[in-house]
């Protein structure tokens, strides 16, 4: 493909981030005061990746899919304007039309298992996902040969195969972004609008990470963990040159060992909890005797570090990172490095929830109601779809879903009491540190607008601009909770499209 006239090698398939990232492209913008920027999330979420593609600006590279011939290059400064034939207007009521029996928002672990379970007890269901594919972050597919199949993706490709010969309707490259009166859900696929009217429906549109902001943050080369394992295991791309890995949970201790197999080169892992000592000892019993096999991993991921010599910078937090990937830690070590893996958790992808109508037959399911990983939400989302179904006066059986949920909260509890910070992620925020990426709000304009008398998140939303931006308040919304905890509301009012969608898309 032809990257600003450099051609780079691709693979057809691959997303478009992953054939950047494995050619060290990580500058991909430069905003209206000249600062670059660079991917983030990985996931569609954050559009921090907007590029031009074949003469299309404001595509996400991260969802865009190399085909032969392919053109892209950076954005320009500002969202240019792409002239388009959108037909002639439409209401709302004339768009072409679906509805099943039960609508699954979300084909991750959650989703999955609601459908599954709906359509085993007779109901006539409809699987959307805005993804290529159906899996999620957690069972994420392979998008080309090279990237092979590990244990973890195949059980996701088993409950895959298990869902389609339920016989769900599953449609992928599908945006659910509105939720109207009357149980009605506005729908973009292939550029072209529909509505669906479900008798039931189940949100299970999973979670995002979240980092906690230093200086520096939003430079090209710094992404969230969960980015990297996706390109990872979708296209197996190993990004070229040194990599550190920091904050706070298990999932930057896979991605490390991950990597490193692959053979990455792995400068350090900065991790925020204490490294396990005694004092963690039950902890550690109750994860054993819950899901055995998950420990053992975890153990072979500390052995994979240790005998490659990877450093370990136990209860140790990032301060700031200076141009040219130089990072700074309390621990008063420093690093250096071409890449930075962020990652301190999880929080819902709730705005499509917060939307709906609370009526009877609306149900959520999994990390877009609270975070507690694949296990506990292929569990909630059996519960969930046999809800639906029961709901539509069907006769549904989940199986033991209510068991498998309890254990996996058990091992969830423990698992984060080990994995608990040595001191509080309170960051290391200057006044200059950016806190919304999109609008380039700091800490300073946040503090000033509360001088100035600002004392509700929607209000310092309307003095500054946070949470206006092409994210919609994804990324610093739950940066404000945290550092506005007195001011915290449920988040920005959702209002649709909750989701990225063309204005021909609306139009027409």
């Amino acid at each position: 493909m032809d990257w600003d006239g450099r051609a780079l090698p691709a693979r057809r398939g691959e997303s478009l981030l992953a054939t950047l990232t494995a050619a060290g492209v990580a500058t991909l913008r430069h905003d209206a005061g000249g600062a670059p920027h660079g991917a983030w999330c990985g996931m569609g979420a954050c559009q921090s990746c907007l590029v031009t593609v074949d003469g299309v600006p404001n595509r996400r590279a991260c969802m865009v899919k190399v085909v032969d011939g392919m053109t892209a290059a950076p954005a320009g400064e500002r969202a240019d304007l792409h002239v388009t034939t959108a037909g002639t207007p439409r209401r709302a009521a004339d768009l072409a039309e679906r509805r099943p029996d039960v609508l699954v928002i979300g084909a991750g672990p959650a989703g999955l298992s609601a459908a599954l379970v709906a359509a085993q007890a007779g109901a006539d269901v409809l699987l959307a996902d805005e993804r290529g594919s159906a899996g999620g972050q957690y069972y994420k597919q392979p998008a080309v040969a090279a990237a092979g199949m590990d244990a973890q993706a195949a059980a996701g490709a088993a409950l895959i195969a298990r869902v389609r010969a339920a016989g769900v309707d599953m449609l992928s490259d599908t945006t659910v972004w509105g939720a109207f009166a009357g149980g009605t859900f506005a729908a973009s696929r292939g550029g072209d609008a529909f509505r669906i009217v479900p008798r039931a429906v189940v949100i299970a549109t999973g979670a995002q990470e979240i980092a906690w902001p230093v200086p520096g943050w939003t430079l090209p080369g710094v992404m969230t963990t969960g980015a990297i394992q996706g390109l990872l295991r979708t296209a197996g791309r190993v990004p070229p040159g040194r990599i550190v890995i920091a904050g706070n949970g298990p999932l930057n201790l896979q991605l490390a060992a991950e990597l490193l197999a692959a053979g990455a080169d792995i400068v350090a892992l900065v991790e925020a909890a204490p490294s396990p000592g005694l004092a963690l000892a039950p902890a550690v019993l109750r994860m054993a005797t819950t899901a055995p096999a998950l420990v053992r991993q975890g153990i072979g991921y500390r052995l994979r570090l240790r005998r490659a010599g990877v450093r370990i910078l136990w209860g140790a937090q990032v301060t700031a990172i200076a141009p040219g990937l130089a990072i700074g830690t309390d621990s008063g070590d420093r690093l250096s490095a071409d890449l930075i893996c962020l990652g301190y958790g999880l929080v819902p992808e709730n705005a499509l929830g917060r939307a709906v109508d609370t009526s009877p037959g609306v149900f959520s399911a999994g990390d877009c109601t609270t975070i507690g990983g694949a296990h506990v939400a292929a569990a909630a989302g059996a519960l969930a779809g046999a809800a639906a179904a029961r709901h539509l006066g069907l006769d549904a059986d989940p199986g033991d879903a209510a068991a498998r949920l309890r254990r996996a909260t058990r091992f969830q509890a423990a698992l984060w009491q080990l994995h608990a910070p040595a001191r509080p992620l309170v960051g290391h925020v200057t006044p200059a540190t950016i806190i919304c990426r999109c609008e380039g709000v700091t800490a300073a304009d946040i503090t000033a607008a509360e001088a100035a008398g600002a004392h509700s998140h929607a209000a310092i939303k309307q003095a500054t601009r946070l949470g206006m931006g092409r994210c919609q308040g994804r990324g610093c919304a739950p940066l404000l909770t945290r550092l506005a905890p007195e001011k915290a509301a449920a988040g920005f009012a959702p209002r649709a499209p909750v989701r990225p969608v063309t204005i021909a898309e609306l139009a027409g």
